[in-house]
């Protein structure tokens, strides 16, 4: 919208398919004249229609793009229908539940009629030195990361709110009375948290899972709120 760059971040899956599929980078110019998805495998990039995606949600269009490449290891970073309209703030999502929310990519995406960027990959990187890389896995598994409790919604909240920190009402106020009712802890105990998950290859699992019934559903295939 403002010509210039926009940069954002996603944690999850996708970018350890692309890097092996044999990509570091992608660069994508212009506009498809209809719906339109990227296929990228080994080395090889193909443009494929999407007609019968657009207008599909996250979770639809994964499973389609599934099922017609039959292959259930393809990572999918998609748009659903906000970036299908431009809407503004729309993000990509890079699976179910990791966004890249910053500066409206989602927008950009539809902008250009590109529903997704499918990755499949088989090459594992080669590194210089294995046994290094062994020893510093052993140093980072070796004590659990107190993240993995509760995430970045865990006790810590509570200090947050001490020091003021936990904007609410438009940043005109630092408190948030509420807060112990929305931590990593209280979904714990209220049993909505299902379990903790995490990034690829990442022995914190900071992520929560949650699924609740009422007073409206909430699948856990969406994971859970920061």
């Amino acid at each position: 919208m403002t010509g210039g760059i926009a940069k954002s971040e996603a944690g999850g899956f996708w970018m350890v398919e692309l890097k092996r599929a044999g990509y570091d980078a992608i660069i994508i110019e212009g506009k498809a004249e209809k719906p339109v998805y990227l296929w990228i495998t080994n080395g090889h990039a193909v443009i494929k229609d999407a007609s019968h995606l657009w207008g599909k949600e996250i979770k639809e269009t994964q499973e389609a793009i599934r099922t017609e490449l039959d292959n259930k290891r393809v990572q999918v970073a998609a748009i659903g229908p906000a970036g299908e309209h431009i809407v503004r703030y729309a993000c990509i999502m890079t699976g179910l539940i990791d966004a890249c929310g910053r500066g409206g990519l989602g927008a950009v995406m539809g902008s250009k009629n590109l529903k997704a960027i499918a990755v499949r990959g088989q090459n594992v990187p080669a590194v210089a030195d294995p046994d290094y890389v062994k020893s510093l896995r052993k140093i980072l598994v070796a004590d659990e990361h107190p993240l993995s409790y509760c995430g970045t919604g865990g006790p810590e909240m509570l200090m947050h709110e001490q020091d003021g920190d936990l904007p609410v009402r438009n940043q005109q106020d630092g408190l948030f009375p509420a807060v112990s009712q929305i931590t990593g802890v209280a979904m714990k105990e209220t049993g909505i948290r299902v379990r903790m998950d995490g990034c690829f290859a990442c022995n914190v699992r900071c992520k929560k899972v949650i699924k609740f019934d009422e007073p409206y559903p909430c699948e856990e295939d969406y994971g859970g709120p920061e």
